[in-house]
């Protein structure tokens, strides 16, 4: 509108939270939920529900043993970066979109008496968002750590593997021995 001519808006904003944690020996949830509402007035076609979480939780399955990790977000992001974008929830999000992310992972960790400690871990995880690329990760870590029985010659294996699809895909392997002898 031109100077002198402009019109005013009333603007409401509405934004009820939930927070869960939860501490318990086999299960810790820490949940954190935001409902963003705004309405406007005069112009209800800026009307807008924005959604934000965050979501982490670890299981014991089998102690000291079988694990299941799993993780949940949704965040408000730029889609393009070098435009513009307002810190105020009250100015059109015209940059913005929502992402849904979200990841599980069990994991197996095994004793072999005193000769040695291992671990392995899968995970799964996944990108969603209207006007981003989606991508897919799926990635396999192995451990196997000296155990107790070594005493001066210590030594680690570790193997790693990540697959990302999305708008490129991406594979990544790595590998690696340590061994340590300390010398008086």
């Amino acid at each position: 509108d031109p100077p002198g001519k402009e019109n005013g808006e009333c603007a409401t904003t509405l934004s009820p939270a939930i927070d869960i944690h939860r501490d318990a020996p086999r299960l810790e949830v820490d949940l954190n939920y935001t409902l963003y509402a705004i309405t406007y007035a005069r112009n209800q076609d800026l009307d807008e529900l924005q959604h934000n979480l965050r979501f982490d939780s670890r299981a014991v399955v089998v102690p000291e043993m079988l694990f299941l990790d799993a993780n949940a977000a949704i965040a408000q992001e730029p889609r393009k970066s070098e435009r513009p974008s307002s810190g105020s929830d009250l100015t059109a999000p015209t940059n913005l979109t929502s992402v849904y992310t979200y990841r599980i992972s069990p994991s197996l960790q095994n004793h072999f008496g005193t000769f040695a400690d291992s671990g392995l871990r899968y995970t799964f995880g996944q990108v969603f968002s209207s006007g981003l690329p989606d991508s897919t990760v799926q990635s396999l870590d192995g451990s196997l750590v000296s155990g107790s029985r070594f005493t001066r010659m210590l030594w680690a294996l570790n193997a790693s593997g990540a697959f990302t699809t999305g708008s490129r895909n991406v594979s990544d392997i790595f590998a690696a021995i340590n061994a340590e002898y300390p010398i008086d």
